[in-house]
Parts: C-alpha cells; structure tokens; sequence
C-alpha cells in the first residue's frame, strides 16, 4: 500500500514537515513523483519500529556498539569509553539502539529468481526459534551494494530481502536487527527478545 506524506504523519503521529525532513534525511525511503514523496506501508512501519531522536552515532560507535551485542573485541574505546557505551547501549530503548546502529547500513531489495532468494540462508534463525521458510532473507556483506548487484537483486521498496553493510563478526546482530526492523510480527517479536537477552549479557 501506497501513502503520501499527510497520511504517513497520520499514522506515525507526526508532523508532516518531519516526516519529509525522515525522507530527505534518508532515514525514511520514499519514491519521488513529480514534487510530492510515495511511500510505502512497509517503510514506513520499518520507520515506525525504529524513529529516535537526539543526535546520531558517527560510524565508529555503530561499530563498537555491535561488537558489544556480538561478543567480539571492541576496537578504539578506551576502557572509560567502552564502560560508557557498555551502559548505553544496555539502557537505551531497544528502537533507538537498533535505529542507530542500522542508521544507513540497509536497503530492501528483491530477487531475481526464487533460487537467489533461496540460497540467502539467514545464520540466526535457530536461536530466535523460527524456522528458514517464508519470512524475509538478509544479506550481510561488507561492499553490501556490490554484492546485492553481482546477485542481481534489484532495489525494491517492498522487498523480501535486506541488504545489509557489515561484516561476519557482526552477522547475526544485524540479521537480528533487520528482522526486527522489516519481519512480520513473529519474526520481529523474536528478534526483539533475543537482542534484549544480549543486552542483558552485557
């Protein structure tokens, strides 16, 4: 389903200038026509799950907040740094935290055949408990771009797969985070529990 920007502030519960200012920021994706913005059900409820305000994280605390979640060595924090983060990203809202740290990592694209889509195994399933059939498919990839396109999958706003920018050591967060941003109802559910146990490990 298509909206326009009146009636994505509507359902988001904000102004129409933020919701334009979201698109134009690229925090929210939007199809330009002509001088007005159409955009979709399925971003916009991604824009939902994950909108937080205050100033965002430079590349570098994206990085270390996911080897936080992922258990691997945290690079360029000094001890105080890292105690600092540790604790921020234990209390922060959950969508706040998935929103910094997918901030500009992530794009929904579609395959061109069902075998491609197939072959997109995504690595944290079974801890989250679900099972490979149906859902979405998430792609990690380090040149996520350059992938996607060596794979043919074409930019689709109402894509079954996310493109993510990351490395394996980060895999399974992320993967954890794109589902919780573009999953159904369960698989976002189950992301969203399994990345609250993380936090809690911390």
């Amino acid at each position: 389903m298509s909206l326009t920007v009146s009636q994505a502030a509507d359902q988001t519960g904000i102004s129409a200038r933020q919701v334009r200012r979201a698109i134009e920021e690229n925090v929210l994706a939007a199809d330009r026509v002509g001088a007005s913005y159409i955009i979709q059900s399925r971003q916009l409820q991604a824009f939902s799950r994950i909108n937080h305000r205050g100033r965002n994280w430079t590349s570098e605390t994206q990085a270390a907040a996911l080897s936080l979640l992922s258990g691997s060595s945290v690079e360029g924090l000094d001890s105080t740094e890292k105690s600092r983060l540790k604790k921020r990203v234990a209390n922060m809202e959950l969508q706040a935290l998935i929103g910094q740290i997918m901030r500009g990592r992530y794009s929904l694209r579609r395959a061109a055949t069902s075998t491609t889509r197939d072959d997109l195994a995504v690595a944290v399933l079974p801890e989250l408990g679900l099972s490979a059939k149906g859902g979405n498919a998430v792609l990690i990839a380090e040149n996520a771009s350059s992938r996607a396109r060596e794979l043919r999958l074409a930019q689709d706003s109402t894509g079954d797969i996310v493109v993510v920018e990351g490395t394996q050591a980060h895999r399974k967060v992320l993967e954890a985070c794109a589902l919780y941003i573009f999953g159904d109802v369960r698989e976002h559910s189950a992301a969203q529990t399994w990345l609250e146990e993380l936090r809690r490990k911390l």
